[in-house]
């Protein structure tokens, strides 16, 4: 195709950064022309059968995707897609070839934005029969078929991205050829479950009489009454949850929505017997594996006058003494990887439909997420929340307290900043300082924008905390005013115009007189902190120990600097003077030992000069 006919039509979606390398317009031609030959070579070696030169060709087809984007027009698309699709269903066909063939595709695919349903269809068919042979056909179960590593899971992945483009009688197809697997007592339900839940298409745009509606009574009547928790009843929540993330609002699960949430309940294993027998009853959606689906499931069936949330709280208040620091059970983990997964979850749906700019939402107006929703959700969670904050969990509470934090603020951050409080007096208890400050900082973006005056006091009350003693207390310290640093000015704002201020701004302002002095104290106490973490040789054979600095030293060195390069960043003129003029003067006619106090000092002089080359 010529250059002028390309740069005529409407590209995909091209390497956006290749706009700002030099010589753009030869890179346009170069592009062209790689196109071309690909397309040109491409169709030869197809029309000759020759899969050696396919294999080539599709290489350099990932080449040119990888260095130029899809830089081609919709037509191209759709035709290079339909070419790899058969290349990758073509019988007998070697697996490295197969491998490569799936990667393209797979890359291709996987923007489904780029390519509307309507005009691209697929047939399931030659895909299920290439999914077959590598996977349950008797040379494959016999050991017999050798493939490269990671050659199934692509296939895999390239059946998850073409089953949005199958037939809208694929569904009515798929049950007519698995149906009489389905028989709970052999194990040839685990191998339909299988197929069903990976083939089955649950995109929004097959009318629900040809989709869903054909299998979902089917599948429940199955999971209703064969209730000895099978292995197969994990492939059937996969399913579920696909479909009700794909399809928001417009599956009724009212009548389902019992049985599956005692189900999650029973699922976390709790240190409950039967009987008194002392023995726990294992369930086949147990385990972390399965929390992903479930969370989606929960998640996906909230508002829109659904029942759900009451369901969703009365299994919250069922599992909330089991958070308690004092019950740490075998199950603990399990837990707490499932509140982190469903708080994680909810804020995804939530951008998705009210702040995702790359494309509208499908959700029904009237089924999305309000307010009340969100206000409801964050109630059930918060005394969770609390409890998670005190466990052995740190990076699940960092993530529960960051995104109940951006959901509804004002329930979260006053209680955090008070328990804060209480523990920073607290000297017997030095482990809730600790979490504390944690969740803090997780929470630091929406206290500075909605809180910010109370940001700047905990900002201020920050610095006693820096003790030369603790370390690891410090870095805890640094770490949050770094984020609370990276998200202010550093400047005092009262020489300003200050005329038609409201009282609360006249009362930020006011806070914002006290920088200077901050700016000077933290300075002091960092040189102290250098001073005291400065390494001294007392032997004449010290051998090699000095090139290498313990955890302390490390956590230090990056604490201060990062900290300090936040404030430098955002400090005013007359703010990065004061630190210019206090960091000369502490290292003016000074001789410090390089390993640690040298390293720190000079990443301390770096952040200034990268501030203020001048």
């Amino acid at each position: 195709m010529a250059v002028t006919a390309m740069a005529g039509e409407a590209m995909q979606h091209p390497n956006v950064y290749n706009s700002r390398l030099p010589q753009r317009e030869s890179m346009k031609e170069d592009s062209a022309a790689y196109l071309r030959e690909i397309r040109t070579n491409l169709a030869k070696a197809v029309l000759d059968n020759d899969i050696g030169q396919c294999v080539v060709w599709v290489i350099n087809l990932h080449k040119y995707i990888i260095l130029y984007g899809m830089a081609f027009s919709k037509e191209e698309h759709v035709f290079l897609i339909k070419v790899l699709y058969g290349l990758l269903t073509t019988k007998n066909t070697d697996p490295v070839s197969l491998d490569k063939f799936a990667k393209v595709l797979f890359a291709l695919l996987k923007k489904k934005y780029l390519i509307p349903r309507s005009e691209l269809q697929l047939d399931w068919r030659p895909l299920f029969d290439l999914y077959e042979f590598w996977e349950d056909s008797s040379p494959a179960l016999r050991g017999l078929l050798k493939t490269p590593a990671g050659f199934k899971l692509q296939i895999k992945s390239v059946v998850k991205v073409c089953r949005g483009y199958f037939t809208d009688s694929s569904t009515a197809e798929m049950l007519s050829r698995w149906s009489h697997l389905l028989c709970p007592a052999d194990r040839s339900m685990s191998t339909a479950t299988r197929y069903f839940s990976l083939f089955l298409p649950t995109t929004k745009d097959i009318p629900s009489t040809q989709s869903w509606e054909l299998w979902l009574p089917l599948f429940q009547s199955y999971w209703q009454t064969w209730g000895n928790s099978p292995a197969w009843e994990v492939d059937l929540l996969r399913l579920y949850s696909r479909l009700a993330t794909h399809r928001v609002g417009q599956v009724d699960w009212e009548r389902y929505m019992p049985d599956l949430y005692t189900r999650f309940m029973a699922s976390f294993n709790l240190p409950v017997t039967y009987g008194g027998s002392g023995v726990h009853i294992k369930h086949g959606i147990s385990g972390s594996s399965c929390l992903g689906s479930m969370t989606k499931w929960i998640v996906s069936t909230l508002g829109g006058g659904s029942t759900s949330q009451g369901h969703l709280s009365g299994l919250l208040g069922a599992i909330q003494s089991y958070y308690h620091p004092a019950n740490n059970n075998n199950s603990s983990e399990l837990l707490h990887v499932f509140i982190s997964c469903l708080c994680t979850y909810f804020i995804d749906r939530v951008h998705l439909e009210r702040h995702n700019k790359k494309w509208v939402t499908k959700v029904p107006p009237d089924k999305r997420l309000t307010d009340k929703d969100i206000e409801l959700f964050v109630t059930s969670a918060k005394p969770i929340a609390f409890l998670v904050l005190y466990n052995n969990f740190e990076d699940e509470a960092r993530s529960v307290f960051q995104s109940l934090a951006l959901l509804s603020p004002s329930t979260i951050i006053p209680p955090l900043l008070d328990r804060l409080t209480v523990a920073a007096d607290t000297l017997t208890e030095p482990h809730r300082f600790h979490v504390c400050i944690q969740a803090m900082s997780a929470t630091a973006g929406p206290l500075v924008r909605l809180y910010p005056v109370r940001a700047l006091e905990l900002l201020y009350s920050l610095l006693p905390g820096i003790d030369v003693n603790d370390i690891w207390k410090c870095t805890d310290i640094f770490v949050l005013m770094s984020d609370l640093l990276e998200m202010m000015p550093v400047a005092d704002m009262s020489a300003g115009n200050l005329v038609g201020l409201s009282d609360q701004q006249m009362e930020l302002v006011e806070k914002t007189r006290g920088f200077e002095n901050f700016v000077v104290e933290f300075m002091n106490r960092c040189f102290t902190l250098i001073e005291n973490s400065r390494r001294e040789n007392f032997r004449s054979d010290g051998g090699n120990n000095e090139e290498y600095l313990n955890d302390e030293e490390i956590a230090a060195d990056a604490a201060i600097n990062d900290t300090f390069l936040r404030m430098c960043v955002n400090s005013s003129p007359q703010i990065l003077a004061v630190i210019f003029k206090k960091l000369t003067k502490y290292l003016a006619g000074k001789i410090v030992e390089p390993t640690v106090a040298g390293g720190i000092l000079a990443s301390m002089c770096k952040s200034l000069v990268q501030c203020d080359p001048g």
